[in-house]
């Protein structure tokens, strides 16, 4: 039972950690929000686990009390039934009269509490109108006297409470006063009887002790339990918005850079059919440069003939080359 109530409530750490889950994202840090709750489920279903296994204790150890004194008490009623019958009226009397003095105690801490409340209201009011008199009644503004109002409220009611509780604390205390008569009147009609049955009641009185005990620690174990899985059913919820709002700022953080990137492609996909574009160009001219100069070079302009024929007289070179045809013409 123990194991399957574990399985219920496992480790959040170690699920959400395990490779086969988080294989895709290794890479990724978790968030500080997000490690923070799954701390908490682990902490409140380590919690839930204890409680259960001391509740589990607690109904052991009432189930062994059963088994120990139940017999226990069915032996002593076989010897002394007849005189455990007939001090039945006397110990019934005897655990009213238990019954009421706790009762009584717990009313005379109340009507004590009371008492002290109706003093101190008093006393706020004393203080009030003492600062007042102190003034000869020139500053009773608006505030104090509303202040002086509530002051002597407080008065009347705790007063009022004081009063009741001081009803209810002398009933109580008349009803000890006749328990504790009665008690007495049927312990010496029954003399014999209650001494005899006295063992039963003894062990009788120490079982449900012992049994009221019990319950009482399930009890309180219950309501923890209940605290913790409420605690622990808010965080899960708030852990689930959690995600789901990290998710889809995650989304959202993908989405833009993925529109970025496919902008930077497409800008860089420009730039690339521009550039190839100009190279294509420039080929172009490159070639049609390559065939204006192959044509130019087969027929030489005037502007060359102009040109070669005034390189060549300003070539001292040259004069002696001219001398030297006239030599041979003159020759």
């Amino acid at each position: 039972m123990e194991n399957s109530k574990e399985e219920n409530l496992p480790d959040v750490t170690e699920s959400n950690n395990s490779p086969k889950q988080n294989e895709p994202y290794q890479e990724e840090e978790v968030d500080p929000r997000v490690q923070k709750f799954l701390e908490i489920l682990n902490v409140k279903a380590v919690e839930i686990n204890d409680l259960e296994k001391k509740i589990e204790a607690q109904r052991a150890a009432f189930q062994r009390t059963l088994n120990e004194l139940v017999p226990q008490l069915e032996e002593i009623k076989k010897k002394r039934g007849k005189y455990i019958a007939m001090a039945s009226p006397y110990y019934k009397a005897l655990d009213y009269l238990y019954k009421c003095r706790r009762n009584l105690q717990a009313k005379t801490l109340l009507y004590q509490q009371a008492k002290l409340d109706h003093e101190e209201a008093k006393h706020k009011v004393s203080a009030v109108e003492e600062s007042f008199e102190a003034t000869g009644g020139l500053e009773m503004t608006e505030s104090k006297q509303e202040s002086l109002n509530r002051a002597t409220n407080k008065v009347n009611d705790a007063e009022h409470r004081k009063d009741l509780l001081e009803a209810e604390h002398k009933k109580v205390i008349l009803s000890c006063s006749e328990a504790e008569n009665r008690c007495q009147i049927l312990k010496k009609n029954l003399k014999k009887a209650t001494k005899k049955a006295k063992p039963f009641y003894d062990l009788k009185e120490k079982c449900n002790a012992l049994l009221n005990e019990h319950k009482r620690q399930i009890e309180k174990y219950t309501r923890a339990i209940k605290s913790c899985k409420e605690e622990y059913a808010a965080t899960l919820l708030t852990l689930e918005l959690l995600s789901e709002n990290i998710h889809e700022s995650r989304s959202k953080l993908n989405l833009a850079q993925f529109n970025e990137d496919n902008t930077e492609n497409d800008q860089s996909s420009n730039v690339g059919n521009y550039i190839e574009d100009l190279s294509n160009r420039l080929d172009n001219e490159f070639e049609i440069f390559n065939d204006e100069a192959s044509v130019n070079s087969s027929t030489p302009s005037l502007a060359s003939d102009i040109e070669q024929n005034c390189n060549i007289d300003d070539d001292p070179e040259n004069e002696n080359v001219a001398d030297t045809s006239e030599i041979n013409d003159s020759t």
